[in-house]
């Protein structure tokens, strides 16, 4: 098992690298206005987790959960939607998917709701 465990969290820091890069590839293309700033601050809370983890030894589905955040984040930002950001763009009625990303992410995970259920 701990040998899957670390092939899991390999696999997640390639995932997360690889979409970083990749939509601050295609922000700098489509000329995104928040591309550094989300690239920025994703690269800089990997390192964050990076080092935390080397102490706290979060769980593979911890570190899952957190690169998906980190990609619904990165999205949000970097994404165009009729020229503005996707965070802005109304996904539910008049709610905006910044709205709906943070509140349904905010409860996910929580032991409280039981695991994997989320706010909404």
């Amino acid at each position: 098992m701990p040998h899957l465990a670390r092939r899991c969290g390999r696999t997640v820091i390639v995932l997360t690298v690889l979409y970083t890069t990749a939509l601050f590839a295609y922000g700098v293309s489509i000329d995104s206005p928040f591309t550094n700033t989300y690239t920025g601050i994703n690269f800089g809370l990997f390192v964050l987790f990076a080092v935390l983890h080397r102490w706290t030894r979060w769980p593979v589905h911890a570190l899952w959960a957190a690169s998906l955040v980190g990609l619904g984040n990165m999205l949000g930002g970097v994404l165009l939607v009729d020229g503005k950001a996707l965070y802005m763009a109304e996904v539910l009625g008049p709610m905006r998917y910044d709205k709906v990303f943070h509140a349904s992410r905010s409860g996910h995970g929580d032991p409280r709701l039981g695991g994997d259920e989320a706010l909404v």
